[in-house]
């Protein structure tokens, strides 16, 4: 499935990266077949290269001014043809860097390098939401599967190390009316996973109605459900090869986060991709 999410944007690379190779740098006549494919291996590892920005991010940018830009690497055609003299340097400047957005433009790159970065941090970085819950009590004028629908799109804060798949942490709700039920009512068996805004109204209760409920959190991606996506994540063109993003976390997870765990996965993708290739 994460191989099918960026085979179009990695196939767009490896060509544009092979086409220009064979157009300006290999004579006529002289390409065979384990040159192609060689180009076109090039062209992934290039891939590679530009989303090594998230892993970047993560070990040298703790702590970021909104005035510095960052250059961390430069790659170069070299690499894919000892003829050529042509280089490209991809930049990042942070704008802006807070608990709940996260801003910065990214330079010299195309549109398939910035969308593939948008769509891994929307559908492909794993967080908690509450997916299993069985109902003990409910005499609330609301269905079991109403109540399941709207706890199960609260968010929950997903720590950034620590836990996996596999996990999973026991949420319990117990009201009684008259009163309206908020998110801070469910309580997490690890102070670690518990709810990331704790004033989201779940449903009303009238005079003597009472639910009683248990709830499992696993991790999972939106690709499975929309309430496991971390955040929003767009990008504006600004000129040629100049595009700005603004991440928006839902609480889960810092957005700067987001993207680190997006370039991560774009990663493992990528490298996917290249064995099956070779």
């Amino acid at each position: 499935m994460l191989a099918r999410l960026v085979a179009f944007d990695v196939l767009h690379c490896a060509e544009r990266a092979r086409t220009e190779i064979l157009e300006h740098y290999i004579p006529e006549g002289q390409i065979d077949t384990f040159y192609q494919n060689y180009f076109i291996i090039k062209g992934i590892k290039k891939l590679i290269s530009f989303v090594c920005l998230g892993l970047f991010w993560h070990s040298h940018c703790s702590a970021v001014q909104t005035n510095h830009i960052y250059k961390p690497f430069c790659i170069n055609l070299e690499h894919a043809c000892h003829n050529s003299k042509r280089s490209e340097l991809m930049e990042i400047k942070v704008l802006d860097d807070n608990e709940k957005v996260f801003r910065f433009m990214l330079n010299d790159v195309d549109t398939a390098y910035a969308n593939a970065v948008r769509r891994m941090a929307i559908n492909s970085v794993p967080t908690f939401a509450i997916d299993k819950i069985t109902f003990y009590e409910n005499t609330s004028s609301m269905f079991d599967e109403y109540i399941a629908h709207r706890i199960g799109l609260v968010p929950i804060i997903t720590p950034v190390k620590g836990y996996d798949e596999k996990d999973e942490i026991l949420f319990t709700l117990d009201a009684t009316g008259p009163k309206t039920v908020y998110s801070k009512e469910l309580v997490s068996s690890d102070k670690s996973v518990k709810v990331a805004n704790e004033s989201i109204p779940i449903i009303k209760l009238a005079n003597d109605q009472r639910i009683r409920l248990e709830g499992k959190a696993v991790m999972g991606t939106a690709l499975r459900h929309a309430k496991f996506q971390p955040g929003l994540v767009t990008y504006e063109p600004k000129e040629e090869g100049k595009f700005e993003f603004y991440v928006e976390g839902f609480g889960q997870m810092p957005p700067r986060e987001i993207i680190n765990k997006a370039c991560s996965k774009l990663i493992e993708g990528v490298k996917e991709i290249e064995k099956k290739v070779k």
